[in-house]
């Protein structure tokens, strides 16, 4: 590496008027002071390359105001050749060692270097569009999709059922996306394992109302009854969940009718709701259109029957504010009022008096009396009962 130290030198000595005392090329502690010229460098130095820039153009490192000392050749350099090669004392050129890009860099290095380096995207720019799948990529997510909608479990659960069930929302979320884009797909939520059983009534058994909401705008049925014919209404209602009951209620799907569909023990949502006491759920049912005064098929009794026999003030008031009838008779033409008569809760029948009209009121007084004369004839001893020509005592 002699020739660097000798070119160094020859152009401090032409540049020395040119450059203020002390102000030598910044290079180090070592090399880079005034006195660069007389020390030796180490024969196996290798440098960054910034020493070869010698012959060019300087800038002071060393110095507060950097000094440019510029070389005797007036032209610009080439491009690539401003780290050249080194020169030796006869004038021959030698390869460099150092980390400079020197002569042994060509065009075609340099244009294969832009070439790789132009297809390194180091982040994706906002608004690009991403590439479309290929038609293999296509055909394959095609039949996942139908294998996925294909499988059956041994009861009779759908991948939908499954997801319910093991709670996977993400999975559940991802095949409504695929049922909504494609309509054709949408009888996929109404099928019914071996319980009867759709998504909704599932999403309405573990409680999830926000899943029983998707399903409702994704087209799911409102009216299939299950193995109890029970409807997801009702089993929300048995279950008194009342996120998923409002979800239902307030949903387009379901149409009064809906409301008022009795399960296979004849009974409907709203007969459930005031047994189990509810008077939140029975507000929602009322509102969304239930029928007040819909008998159940067993007995014909109505809500307010159920209400009094349940001993719930609170419920009986809200229905008859609601508008029931004090004045409906079940099957075996008692009233509301009448069970209230034999029941322990006196506010019952002061509040059934209270909305009852007087006529009524009458009527019922004399059916009371008539069944008390009833009971009291019941319990009289009969001893004119002769079998076989005795008296039976």
């Amino acid at each position: 590496m002699e020739w660097i130290h000798q070119d160094l030198s020859h152009n401090l000595r032409s540049d020395a008027g040119k450059a203020s005392p002390g102000s030598g090329l910044g290079v180090g502690p070592k090399y880079g002071s005034a006195g660069l010229g007389s020390e030796k460098l180490p024969e196996d130095w290798c440098d960054s390359g910034l020493d070869s820039l010698i012959s060019t153009e300087f800038i002071s490192l060393d110095s507060a105001d950097p000094v440019h000392i510029t070389a005797e050749h007036s032209e610009p350099p080439e491009p690539w050749s401003s780290a050249r090669c080194g020169v030796t004392v006869d004038g021959t050129e030698t390869e460099r060692l150092d980390s400079a890009i020197g002569d042994s860099i060509n065009d075609e290095t340099v244009r294969s270097l832009s070439e790789r380096i132009g297809t390194v995207i180091l982040s994706e720019p906002t608004g690009t569009l991403t590439p479309q799948p290929g038609p293999e990529v296509r055909d394959r997510r095609r039949d996942e999709i139908f294998n996925t909608f294909s499988f059956i479990s041994e009861d009779g659960d759908t991948a939908l059922h499954l997801a319910l069930i093991h709670e996977q929302w993400e999975f559940f979320h991802h095949l409504l996306e695929l049922i909504i884009l494609n309509p054709t797909w949408t009888p996929y939520l109404d099928i019914q394992n071996d319980l009867g059983q759709t998504a909704l009534h599932m999403a309405v058994i573990v409680g999830r109302s926000e899943c029983v909401c998707v399903l409702l705008r994704a087209g799911a049925s409102v009216e299939l009854q299950e193995r109890g014919g029970n409807t997801a209404l009702h089993l929300a209602v048995c279950e008194l969940h009342a996120e998923c009951v409002r979800e239902l209620t307030s949903s387009r799907r379901t149409l009064p009718q809906h409301l008022n569909i009795y399960n296979y023990a004849g009974v409907s949502a709203l007969h459930m709701a005031v047994q189990k006491g509810r008077c939140d759920i029975i507000s929602m049912l009322l509102e969304a259109g239930a029928d007040v005064n819909q008998m159940d098929q067993g007995s014909g009794r109505s809500p307010l029957h159920w209400a009094v026999e349940c001993q719930s003030c609170s419920v009986v008031e809200l229905l008859l504010r609601r508008g029931a009838s004090v004045d409906q008779r079940s099957y075996s033409g008692h009233t509301p009022l009448y069970c209230a008569l034999y029941r322990p809760d006196a506010r019952l029948r002061e509040l059934l008096r209270r909305w009852a009209s007087d006529a009524h009121l009458d009527e019922e007084e004399d059916e009371d009396e008539e069944e008390e004369e009833e009971r009291e004839s019941d319990e009289e001893e009969f001893d004119d009962v002769i079998i076989n020509g005795q008296r039976v005592l």
